[in-house]
């Protein structure tokens, strides 16, 4: 039996000569070591390549070897033209980006150009306030994820990492114990291959930070020695500020010595900084899955740096989507169908009865005009003002990096990065009039523009989702926001009990609200058409179409209305949510549920029903002047502003009579969640008059309601 970590293999080489290779069997698709052959005119040096068998079967010695040439006078190769087979491997990138903000399009499009699967950001220089959402949105492409790190204490700093949505991420541990540097660690899961990736920059050090080189070494030392132990594959990136090119620095000895002593290897060796040193780098076992590093492009002072593994490279996540052509729908042929459909011709029903005949009829007519269809997409990063001009710059860029990388020539150099600001600027401009003529192009229509500039300033807020099975994470949401309302409502009560609650005050109206008022169709009309064009899946058809067919349907919604309100009774079937979880602030970790807060969705029809009655009831308090004299929501002309008005009016009032004041701003967390519904029910009766079948409606409305959790659309 062959031992685990290594396995040998007896080569005999030129009839006489016997060359040893260790191999090293690692869980990884294929591993390159060199191999010397000599001629007798020149010596070369070529890769031994070994495809490894299945997992489930010992490596034999009739294992496949191919040989690869190698690049000469290099060990960093270019992606574009490596003499490599093609790995299908996963690339990390390692940027020093000295401020995100000004580099967004620059990183897009490095993204875009190269197709990389993960990339580490230090020295983003934004801040967890809401500010820069819109430069965190900005950097995020279709089919990535963002994991943002940014440094609270002072200015600059900051680690953001990029991945795909295929890579399966999770964090590890938060550094709070670390001063001397900023670390983030994930655990990525590629093909049930895991890979550590521990991000760290270290600033330099001064009286702010209050860090010495000491300091860092002391600590670093400490993280290595818990995750070098790990048995999982192990990649340490990042900014280092260590001159790793000048060997005879003492601090640079010491920390090949300390990488050495845990077994681990730096694998970047060529300049990284336009000063000409290597500060970023790529750390890894010695004996890894690294197959290559390559110095890409100067995006700020740094160079970008390509790290190739051998991995199986991840896809971008695939979408299974489902559509309707909506606008193939013949308007007219469609209004008829409703008018000669059961809504017109059934007898009188039930209240449920038509309500579920409602959704019934108009969800089968929709799919008789607009049947549902499906489709993959993939979602990948969008470039649409890529044009040939950019690619021949960037065609041109690439050969004027070739030739500098071979002469080391000053003159090279800065033929090359001329041609990389030309390259630049071609982008910027292109982005520019992409975005010119599509405002242009949209100027006489408004939901288009809207959407064009949302997406200019990235207003959009994209659910973000922690990595856990779908059913498990349906279930720990449901149960933190219903227990957490529960938990809530437990510590009032608790209060409750050891505080005087005030008597409500008797009711001073003479007048009483028994029974609501029936709707008309061109009531229903005008809430319908004053009503945004929002829908959810619980609608049997989208609210345009709705709006588009309102002469047909509005008669039945009136109906449905007039029996609500009438009977006392809210349709069960508006009774039901649709809960979209949303992460609070983009810097809080996704996998933790009590940082989401859910947003529910209802049907239309439920909205119109609501109105109908909003309509009626605050007709009722205005008539008996019943609304509280300090209300400023839910009341007509009395909105957030007025309230402001209100306070700054009031405490410029006490200042002018040279007295103090104290303004108490209280938050109540899930306030209309927490409200006791007997309490609410009661003072509806007592302090308001309503009574009867409006009473009854209200109860109807309150009890009995349901909620599910949608996440992904």
């Amino acid at each position: 039996m062959l031992p685990a970590e290594f396995i040998y293999f007896t080569l005999l080489e030129e009839g006489a000569r016997l060359l040893h290779v260790c191999v090293r069997a690692c869980v990884c698709a294929s591993v390159w070591l060199p191999r010397r052959t000599s001629t007798s005119t020149s010596t070369s040096t070529s890769y031994l390549h070994c495809n490894r068998p299945s997992t489930s079967q010992p490596l034999r010695a009739s294992a496949i070897f191919t040989t690869i040439p190698r690049q000469p006078n290099s060990s960093h190769t270019n992606i574009e033209s490596a003499n490599l087979p093609d790995y299908n491997s996963v690339i990390i990138c390692i940027i020093n980006a000295r401020s995100v903000r000004n580099k967004t399009t620059d990183i897009l499009d490095h993204i875009h150009e190269h197709d990389l699967d993960i990339v580490v950001i230090t020295e983003t220089w934004l801040t967890n306030k809401d500010s820069d959402l819109s430069v965190t949105r900005a950097l995020t492409p279709s089919g990535y994820n963002l994991i943002h790190h940014p440094r609270c204490s002072r200015r600059g700093g900051g680690i953001a990492i990029l991945l795909k949505e295929s890579v399966k991420a999770t964090s590890l541990k938060t550094f709070s114990n670390i001063h001397s540097f900023e670390a983030m660690s994930l655990k990525l899961t590629l093909y049930r291959k895991c890979v550590i990736l521990l991000v760290v920059y270290r600033p330099p050090p001064n009286k702010k930070n209050g860090s010495s080189v000491v300091d860092f070494f002391e600590e670093f030392a400490d993280i290595l020695d818990i995750y070098a132990t790990l048995p999982d594959e192990l990649v340490i990136v990042g900014d280092f500020i260590f001159n790793f090119d000048i060997n005879t620095d003492v601090h640079v000895r010491r920390f090949r010595d300390l990488l050495y002593s845990h077994g681990l290897t730096q694998y970047v060796e060529v300049a990284i900084h336009q000063e000409g040193h290597t500060l970023d780098l790529i750390i890894a076992r010695t004996y890894s899955c690294v197959v290559d590093t390559v110095v890409a492009d100067l995006i700020s002072d740094h160079c970008a740096v390509h790290c190739r593994i051998a991995l199986r490279k991840r896809p971008f996540r695939r979408e299974l989507k489902t559509y309707r052509k909506m606008k193939a729908i013949n308007l007219t042929s469609f209004s008829t169908d409703i008018e000669n459909s059961d809504l017109y011709t059934s007898q009188e029903r039930l209240l449920e009865e038509s309500v579920t005949q409602y959704n019934d009829v108009l969800g089968d007519l929709l799919e008789k005009h607009a049947p549902l269809k499906t489709k993959w997409l993939t979602i990948r990063p969008a470039a649409p003002w890529v044009n040939d001009d950019i690619l021949s710059a960037r065609k041109e860029r690439r050969r004027m990096e070739r030739r500098w990388r071979l002469s080391r020539l000053t003159v090279d150099r800065e033929i090359f990065m001329n041609q990389r600001d030309i390259v630049k600027k071609t982008l910027y401009t292109a982005n520019s009039e992409f975005y010119a003529n599509q405002i242009k192009d949209q100027a006489g229509n408004p939901k288009a523009l809207f959407r064009t500039v949302g997406s200019l300033l990235h207003t959009k807020r994209l659910p973000a989702l922690p990595n856990e099975h779908l059913g498990q994470l349906l279930y720990e949401l449901s149960t933190y926001f219903i227990d957490k309302v529960d938990i809530i409502r437990r510590d009032i009560d608790n209060i409750g009990n050891c505080v005087a609650v005030r008597p409500d005050e008797p009711c001073g109206i003479s007048s009483y609200l028994s029974s609501f008022m029936p709707t008309t169709t061109d009531e229903i009309t005008k809430l319908v058409c004053k009503s945004a064009c929002k829908s959810c899946m619980l609608d049997p058809i989208p609210t345009h179409l709705l709006k588009a067919n309102l002469s047909s349907l509005a008669p039945v919604i009136a109906d449905i209305v007039n029996v609500s309100i009438t009977t006392g009774v809210f349709p069960s079937a508006f009774k039901k949510a649709l809960v979209t979880p949303l992460l609070k602030k983009t810097t809080l970790d996704a996998n933790d549920v009590k940082y989401y807060r859910p947003v529910s969705n209802l049907s239309f029809v439920f909205k119109i029903v609501e109105k109908v009655v909003a309509v009626r009831f605050s007709k009722h308090l205005s008539d008996n002047d019943l609304y509280e004299q300090m209300q400023s929501a839910y009341r007509p002309n009395h909105s957030t502003e007025t309230a402001i008005l209100r306070v700054r009016n009031d405490l410029l009032c006490i200042l002018d009579e040279h007295k103090a004041a104290i303004l108490v701003l209280l938050y109540l967390s899930a306030a209309f969640d927490t409200i006791d519904h007997t309490i609410m029910l009661t003072r509806l009766r007592d302090r308001f008059g309503i009574t009867a079948t409006c009473l009854a409606w209200f109860e109807s409305y309150l009890v009995n309601r349901s909620q599910r959790i949608q996440m992904h659309g």
